[in-house]
């Protein structure tokens, strides 16, 4: 999922919270009228009281819907441990039904190194995730796209759902800047991962704390957080490109079974360049 730096967007006036309220209350019927949706979203630091609360007026969900559905994005340029890892602890700790990974194919503000190609990296993450059946790797993000338009797209294929935007802390430290914000807190919940070294997330402003069970029993209010307390490995899809553009193992930053696909290839090609 690709993240933007919002233009002109105030984030804390009263303008701005007045605005916040009414997105999460509202929203158009096609015919210039407006439906209620859902109460506004309230800030609270209370996990108790927030986080078995029913958001008043929410729309239904779909029968036979998953309830409890994860998003997972990034470029995965290439896929490594620290990726694979965070999924896994995902499902180990949340239980989701579905855990949709976004690729970003083509990143709203990074350049990719340009050695894979979309195709590519789609398949190794199918490849790497195909013995989870609850994963899904889709490609919603085929060009540049704020996440703020991949979660109105989830709203569309998924009505009622609220999902869950798995993120790590250094990500959740620049959700401020992402365009749009803060309307976020309409459509997901947030579950933080700490940094590699075991440093907890601070959750971001205005997002209400909520425990694991909490969100496992009722999913559909937005505007929460759930923090994970698990160690992931350190690992870096820049570190994983260096070492194998200089020829040096990547086994231990990589997933087995894409490992040698990952080397031939950011190797090769920066072998072909300097020939």
């Amino acid at each position: 999922m690709a993240v933007g730096v919002a233009s002109a967007l105030p984030n804390s006036s009263s303008n701005a919270a007045m605005r916040l309220d009414f997105m999460c209350c509202s929203s158009s019927n096609g015919d210039g009228s407006v439906a209620r949706l859902a109460a506004p979203c309230e800030t609270v630091g209370d996990d108790a009281a927030a986080s078995g609360r029913t958001m008043e007026g929410k729309r239904a969900v779909v029968n036979g819907a998953p309830r409890r559905v994860a998003l997972f994005g990034g470029s995965f340029d290439p896929p490594h441990r620290g990726h694979d890892a965070l999924v896994r602890a995902a499902l180990r700790l949340l239980e989701p039904e579905r855990l949709l990974v976004v690729p970003a194919l083509v990143p709203l503000h990074r350049r990719l190194s340009g050695r894979v190609g979309p195709e590519r990296r789609l398949a190794w993450l199918r490849a790497l995730w195909r013995d989870l059946p609850e994963v899904e790797v889709v490609d919603w993000e085929r060009r540049p796209t704020p996440t703020i338009v991949t979660l109105r797209r989830f709203a569309d294929r998924f009505p009622g759902v609220v999902p869950l935007l798995l993120l790590g802390a250094d990500a959740a430290a620049g959700m401020e800047e992402w365009v749009g914000y803060p309307e976020h807190r309409c459509w997901c919940n947030l579950a933080l991962f700490p940094r590699a070294g075991g440093e907890a997330a601070a959750p971001p402003a205005g997002w209400r704390l909520c425990t694991p069970e909490a969100w496992q029993r009722d999913p559909e209010p937005s505007g929460r957080v759930v923090r994970l307390a698990v160690r992931l490995p350190a690992v870096s899809a820049t570190e994983v490109r260096r070492r194998a553009r200089r020829g040096e193992a990547i086994d231990a930053l990589v997933p087995e079974a894409i490992a040698d696909e990952i080397a031939a290839s950011y190797g090769r090609v920066e072998r072909q360049q300097g020939a």
